[in-house]
């Protein structure tokens, strides 16, 4: 899971200022993983076309196994 996280923020990287994330196992939901993405405010008026694209990405990498739930802000 970690080599799929290096690949979206690789392929996602100059579009972002920051990010963070942590992996998680708990009994109900397993091994997860949360994501959170920063953007310069002043290249990107909303969030959505990037939310979009990294979904993208996520769901190639992965081979579409692992959900990517978009929350734009």
């Amino acid at each position: 899971m970690c080599a799929e996280i290096l690949r979206l923020i690789n392929e996602v990287g100059e579009k972002l200022v920051g990010y963070a994330w942590v992996m998680e196992y708990t009994e109900r939901k397993g091994l997860h993983i949360h994501f959170v993405g920063y953007l310069n405010g002043q290249s990107h008026r909303s969030s959505y076309l990037v939310s979009r694209l990294m979904g993208d990405i996520w769901r190639r990498v992965t081979g579409g196994g692992w959900l990517l739930p978009l929350v734009p802000v």
